[in-house]
């Protein structure tokens, strides 16, 4: 038995209700899978940059101890003496790691190598240290130029600094001027 007025949904109109919700909720799957992809890539980017930072600052403190660089400094090597150190030196350079490299730190002057602790990873470039000597009018100046990057960034995250051993003395000396960083 069956009430007049009593209806019911046919089949077709269940199938054209499932194909929306099935439409919306894939929308919807879609919007938070690529929203968890870039909440990823902002976290990597992150930790990148701020293994950087933390590099920078330690090296800063490293160069603000020193009263020179030794000899055979290069643009990706750099040995502070150092008298805040218990070895009398540090050494900082950088290593190729596949298409990147990345920062080390070794205590004393021997050499430096991927063996060392890695403080920053992902940077562009392996040429990161520029020296100048100190004159008359200044005391040493070493330039340190980090550039982050990430696989799918476009514009490296740049971290420039130019540093002065405090520590170095006032000498009459011919020398040529490190480019501040722009």
């Amino acid at each position: 038995m069956t009430l007049r007025g009593e209806s019911g949904l046919t089949f077709i109109e269940v199938l054209v209700v499932m194909l929306i919700m099935g439409g919306v909720i894939g929308s919807l799957t879609t919007v938070f899978v690529s929203g968890m992809r870039a909440e990823q890539q902002m976290s990597q980017r992150f930790q990148v940059q701020n293994q950087a930072r933390t590099a920078l600052d330690r090296l800063r403190r490293d160069v603000h101890c020193a009263s020179t660089l030794s000899s055979g400094w290069t643009s990706s090597s750099v040995t502070l003496v150092n008298d805040c150190s218990p070895q009398g030196s540090v050494t900082w350079c950088t290593q190729a790691n596949g298409t990147r490299f990345s920062l080390h730190r070794a205590p004393g002057s021997g050499p430096c190598s991927t063996a060392n602790p890695r403080l920053a990873s992902d940077l562009l470039s392996g040429t990161a240290f520029d020296f100048q000597n100190p004159s008359e009018e200044s005391l040493a100046k070493l330039r340190v130029d980090l550039r982050v990057i990430l696989p799918g960034v476009v514009n490296p995250y740049r971290l420039c600094d130019l540093i002065v051993l405090r520590n170095s003395s006032r000498t009459v000396d011919t020398h040529v001027p490190v480019a501040d960083c722009p």
